[in-house]
């Protein structure tokens, strides 16, 4: 087959961007004819080589970015302002320690100190020790809980006091008696908090 037998057989929709290469120039009206992107006649120089690449490679981006844009139409017809909302964040606090689950509602959790690879989750009277990351827990946690220091998160709506200290540093007193250092750094971090 010649090349424009093979530009016949093919799909109409998965038809390639095509350059005739030929010696001949009265195919010219012909490659055009059947949509060719370009048509070297031999002898070609390199530069006129590139620059029919180059044209291909315009005119493929040019397709990819129509695709992708008639994509994303597509999916803003089925957006609604609730599609792209992040999930609601649970009321409850759900740890496993001692190789049980435990189902504690936020208001239980005093604080939570970091040590290592392991937590301390205190509650009034008693803690859980889990194994996950202090940072790592924090996303799982709402907005009242804050990092006051690099090992550990208060709960703010057990914050009973707020006393400054030396170098910009500041002691909390909570509601089960723990007075924690908050460093200067969190201070600022959460300075709309404390304001």
């Amino acid at each position: 087959m010649n090349g424009f037998e093979v530009i016949q057989q093919l799909d109409i929709a998965f038809l390639p961007f095509v350059i005739f290469t030929t010696a001949f120039d009265e195919f010219a009206l012909d490659a055009f004819r059947v949509h060719a992107l370009d048509y070297l006649l031999k002898p070609f120089t390199d530069e006129r080589f590139y620059d029919a690449l180059a044209h291909a490679k315009r005119a493929l981006l040019q397709k990819q970015s129509g695709q992708y844009a008639s994509k994303l139409k597509l999916l803003l017809q089925d957006w609604t302002p609730d599609t792209f909302s992040p999930p609601p964040v649970p009321t409850r606090l759900v740890i496993r320690s001692s190789g049980k689950t435990h189902f504690l509602a936020h208001e239980q959790v005093v604080w939570i100190e970091g040590f290592d690879y392991y937590l301390k989750v205190h509650e009034t009277a008693h803690f859980h020790l889990v194994r996950e990351s202090l940072k790592h827990l924090l996303t799982r946690l709402p907005a009242h809980f804050i990092r006051i220091h690099k090992s550990a998160i208060i709960n703010t709506h057990h914050l009973l006091e707020l006393e400054p200290a030396s170098r910009g540093n500041c002691h909390l007193l909570l509601s089960n008696g723990k007075r924690l250092l908050m460093s200067k750094k969190y201070r600022v971090l959460n300075a709309v908090f404390f304001e």
